[in-house]
């Protein structure tokens, strides 16, 4: 038989509408040459390819005749993927070029998921600076995991793992925003809120950032005093009882501080001052 017609190749691309209405007639013809010559295979190939209705109506009679059927989208792509893969595979051919395929496959069935490495090959080669060679390479890899099973399941199955966990960083984050709005919603009606704390902690903070010129000048005061006075001991003392009370000083101060703030904000929202 010739190698024109494949009735597998032709049902499959019926399925995808990849063969024009005007174009089946010919198709039927390369049939006949093939050795299907049934009744209807042969109205097909007699009819003109203007008359689109006929055409149309002896579609049906010539898939029954030949054994075929009318597949699913995935199905079909996925079959006509295969066959190109096992055809560069097998011929040697440049990958690359066949990409844009292997995408158009991918999109009229609806992106299914064994096409998706090799689908979205075409772009990330484009984005990509690798040598040719490199490139050709990540195509054959491509090209022999979409015809092994064992390997299409392995991603699937990873895919789906990467899938779960975006999901579950996602819940994630989300959970946290809440978390964080709900603190905000407590402050300034609830003292000992989140909230609170972490203003306490953030004004701490930028405190300390204003501490190393401090440390450096007591550190120099309690040097001088020390040489000055002759007792060391007075100078160390100094210098190790003065940041504490510092920092005792400084949590006060940004408590008092935070307590003005929360009266006012209370008092412009409305809040009773009986109640503050």
């Amino acid at each position: 038989m010739s190698v024109s017609f494949d009735p597998a190749v032709f049902e499959a691309e019926v399925a995808l509408r990849q063969i024009l209405t005007e174009k089946l007639p010919s198709v039927a013809q390369d049939a006949l040459e093939a050795g299907w010559d049934g009744p209807a295979v042969t109205r097909m190939a007699i009819l003109n390819p203007n008359d689109r209705s006929e055409i149309d109506q002896a579609l049906s009679p010539m898939l029954a005749e030949l054994g075929l059927q009318h597949l699913d989208l995935k199905t079909a792509a996925i079959r006509l993927a295969e066959r190109r893969a096992v055809r560069i595979l097998g011929s040697g051919e440049d990958p690359i070029p066949h990409l844009g395929y292997f995408y158009r496959l991918m999109y009229e069935a609806g992106y299914p998921e064994e096409l998706y490495e090799l689908g979205y090959l075409e772009d990330e080669i484009f984005c990509s600076s690798e040598e040719p060679d490199v490139l050709r390479g990540w195509c054959r890899e491509a090209l022999e995991n979409l015809l092994n099973p064992e390997i299409r399941e392995k991603q699937r199955v990873e895919r789906e793992a990467a899938v779960e966990e975006a999901h579950r960083q996602a819940e994630r984050r989300l959970e946290a925003a809440e978390a964080r709005r709900q603190a905000e919603k407590d402050w300034p009606y609830v003292w000992h809120s989140p909230e609170r704390h972490r203003l306490l902690k953030e004004r701490l903070r930028e405190r300390f950032d204003q501490w190393p010129p401090l440390i450096v000048l007591l550190l120099g005061c309690c040097t001088l005093l020390g040489w000055s006075t002759g007792h060391w001991f007075v100078g160390l003392l100094l210098l190790l009882g003065v940041p504490p009370i510092v920092l005792l000083l400084s949590y006060w101060r940004l408590n008092r501080e935070l307590r003005y703030e929360r009266r006012a904000a209370l008092l412009r929202l409305g809040y009773p001052e009986e109640k503050i």
